[in-house]
């Protein structure tokens, strides 16, 4: 635990309450905390705080929940405030990067394909400079640093938008001056002083936002968090903008390192309290309750909103008796067996989903795991094994380790951005992997790394977790749960249901109840069902009904076929998508699909792909073919066809080919000039609905596409699913363009 003054203090005692009604106490920069009525808190009411003439004036007293309910909490003077936390002391940590130069990337820089920043501040540029290479760019502020982007990986920071940026946890729970670098570097870039000397932060991320206000906590000060709706005005009618978190914040350290903005806050002259004034208190709930006492002489606890969930308890459990086993390793000489090195894996998508199961094995081995006794109350576990767990040699710090007596340790590894790359080399015992709906590369992680680091030792697999419906692997997750259920591939699915949850008391299972009924997600949630919601365009189970894995190979052409050809053009960062459908009969089936970077060909070299492509399927009039012309660039690629290719081809797109002019005073409008784009995307709908489409379901990416594609498809690749759906638009409609000439002999 960490004391009042931010030291770590130690936890003497603890006292299981019974179930206890519960109080939501919050403060005035938003922060809240739950508690009964009994406990006591230290506090200054307003005869400390305002009186002058009580003979406790500006002293703490001691005063219990119940005693501030009391309290007429609506007006300033009578609200009591309680001491604001000292600098706490988390463990020091290694990092891979300068902490103010992590700030200045997550306040103006960039990771999306290297590491960039933006400044007109000379002292910015130097600060960066006293620890890397930087180098300026074309853009007039632009500047590149070098020798960081496996660093900014392993962080998981590398390709976040400004709106996705967060503070990786290695910084956010480290020493003072790493937090404070890191915020330095945030307000040097986004932060302010206005002329009333508030001191704000700005960001469209609400997690950046949050862990701001966190650090600021963490270091003793004040800070709120505010959402202010922005907009900007377009031909007179007002567009919004995506929301702008706003963190206003007062602490003793300047916030500021750079000269023009430290010394103004220098100047600020603080006549405002740091300490934390109550707002409100409001019944919450009937629960378990624990008081706890410290060694600190102030006998004063920070609180944090910290459970060790049922998972973390199951994985662990699977882990201890896996190590303690060694499953696996067969020998003829006892000794052998010790001596040869046992290893098990504790995996998840993020650096903090590890956690959890590696504090619950240490508490497990420590004996100091919470549970239920058979009169109801709480009390600790008592571990017959404690000699087993060689606690000395732990990694405290990511990645993870725990050691054991019998040469055999268990590693929790998070896989953000490296696929699996974590593993590799090495044989496992066993692999459990939580929380692993939320990976958004679960196949891949499977196929390429994890299930080949189980075959030396035969070794099972656990995946755990509630499926995430805005995960991109949310549909191989049901495939893995379909398998598991039918006993195939040696898998096996169990189902948690909340009636089988022995932790829970009847009257919560009621609440439960109560509160998800009419929730869409119900029997998931209290079942262990798996259930998919209902916010995507395309239904996963039309998805899923539609995969096959006789297109894996794709199909080449075949004598008497029909086909249509949609393609999606990009230039830049984005894929040009080439889709072949045959649609001879129904259902149709995507017979190939190309995909590269627009940028990683020239225009001239996509354009000799496509004729190839094009050529191979070509015969006798059997291709239609429509191409995406949004933009400039793909206009250009499109007058650059061939004339045999243009001459079955339709554009989609505000440009649109010059027809000859005739004496016809009734022209026809080029149909797909009239198409939108909820047109094509219906087209695509019904084929899927009706189950008239085959797909190869080793198409990872557009799998992935398909399941998360929402209306509003500004945040999420796009490429592979519009070139489908132009095809499956142009297959449905009457718009042909060509038909088939015969010769007549006269």
């Amino acid at each position: 635990m960490y004391a009042g003054d931010g030291t770590i203090t130690e936890v003497t005692d603890v006292f299981p309450q019974g179930v206890k009604k519960l109080y939501k106490l919050t403060f005035d920069d938003g922060s809240s905390v739950s508690a009964c009525a009994e406990h006591t808190w230290l506090v200054k009411t307003s005869e400390q705080r305002f009186r002058k003439t009580a003979k406790d004036y500006g002293k703490w007293v001691e005063r219990t929940t119940a005693d501030m309910m009391e309290y007429d909490l609506s007006r300033a003077w009578n609200r009591p405030v309680i001491p604001s936390v000292g600098v706490v002391q988390f463990p020091e940590l290694p990092i891979p990067i300068d902490p103010y130069t992590v700030g200045v990337l997550l306040g103006d820089g960039s990771t999306i394909s290297h590491a960039l920043f933006t400044s007109d501040d000379e002292e910015i540029v130097e600060s960066i400079r006293e620890n890397y290479t930087v180098s300026k760019h074309q853009s007039k502020y632009a500047y590149g640093i070098h020798g960081i982007d496996s660093q900014l990986k392993q962080l998981g920071m590398w390709g976040k938008r400004a709106w996705e940026k967060s503070i990786p946890s290695t910084y956010l729970y480290n020493t003072e001056s790493v937090r404070l670098g890191v915020l330095r570097g945030l307000m040097d870039t986004d932060g302010h002083i206005d002329k009333y000397n508030k001191v704000q932060f700005y960001s469209t991320s609400q997690q950046l936002a949050e862990h701001v206000r966190e650090i600021v906590w963490s270091l003793g000060g004040k800070a709120t968090l505010r959402v202010k709706q922005t907009s900007y005005t377009k031909n007179g009618v007002r567009v919004p903008c995506r929301p702008c978190f706003i963190i206003t914040m007062r602490l003793v350290q300047n916030p500021f390192s750079l000269s023009r903005k430290a010394d103004k806050y220098a100047l600020i002259k603080r006549k405002y309290t740091f300490d934390r004034v109550l707002r409100s208190v409001e019944y919450e709930e009937e629960a378990e309750a624990q008081c706890i006492t410290v060694k600190h002489p102030s006998h004063l606890y920070v609180t944090k909103d910290y459970i060790v969930t049922h998972n973390s308890a199951v994985i662990s459990i699977l882990q201890l008796w896996v190590l303690f086993n060694k499953f696996g390793i067969n020998t003829v000489n006892p000794n052998d067996w010790f001596s040869i090195e046992y290893r098990t894996a504790n995996i998840a998508p993020l650096s903090a989903l590890t956690e959890p199961v590696f504090k619950a094995m240490i508490a497990i081995m420590t004996s100091s795991y919470p549970i239920r006794g058979e009169d109801g109350m709480m009390t600790t576990n008592k571990c017959k094994i404690e000699w087993f767990f060689l606690e000395d040699k732990t990694i405290n710090s990511p990645p993870y380790k725990l050691y054991f007596a019998n040469n055999s340790y268990c590693e929790h590894l998070s896989l953000s951005g490296n696929s699996g790359d974590n593993l590799q080399g090495k044989p496992y015992g066993l692999i459990t992997y939580d929380e692993a709906p939320r990976s958004n590369h679960l196949q891949m992680e499977m196929d390429n790394s994890i299930l080949g680091r189980l075959l030396d030792w035969t070794a099972p697999l656990f995946l755990l977790g509630t499926p995430d419906q805005d995960s991109d692997s949310l549909l191989y997750y049901h495939d893995l749960y379909k398998e598991g259920l039918a006993g195939l591939k040696s898998a096996h699915t169990q189902e948690g249901s909340i009636y089988e949850n022995t932790f829970m008391t009847r009257e919560q299972i009621k609440d439960h109840e109560q509160m998800l009924d009419g929730n869409p997600l119900k029997d998931q949630m209290l079942l262990g069902k798996f259930i998919f919601g209902t916010q995507n365009i395309f239904a996963a189970s039309d998805i899923l009904e539609a995969e096959t894995d006789e297109l894996n190979a794709g199909e080449a052409y075949q004598d008497g076929h029909k086909y249509v050809i949609g393609i999606d053009t990009a230039i830049g960062s984005d894929e040009m998508v080439y889709c072949v459908l045959d649609v001879t009969k129904k259902p149709y089936r995507l017979a190939w699909m190309e995909a590269v970077k627009g940028n990683s060909r020239s225009p001239q070299m996509h354009l000799y792909e496509l004729c190839n492509l094009v050529d191979r399927y070509l015969y006798n009039h059997n291709v239609e073919m429509v191409v995406e012309t949004w933009n400039g660039e793909s206009a250009r690629f499109y007058q650059d066809l061939p004339p045999y290719i243009q001459a079955f081809s339709h554009t989609y797109g505000s440009w649109q080919p010059s027809k000859i002019r005739t004496e016809n005073k009734n022209p026809t409008i080029n149909k797909t000039q009239t198409v939108k784009k909820a047109d094509i995307l219906v087209a695509l709908r019904k084929l899927l609905a009706a189950h008239e489409l085959k797909l190869p379901k080793q198409n990872y990416e557009l799998i992935k596409q398909l399941s998360i594609y929402k209306e509003d498809d500004k945040r999420i690749p796009t490429d592979r699913v519009i070139a489908l759906c132009l095809a499956a638009w142009l297959a449905e409609s009457n718009t042909r363009k060509v038909t088939s000439l015969q010769l007549i002999e006269l």
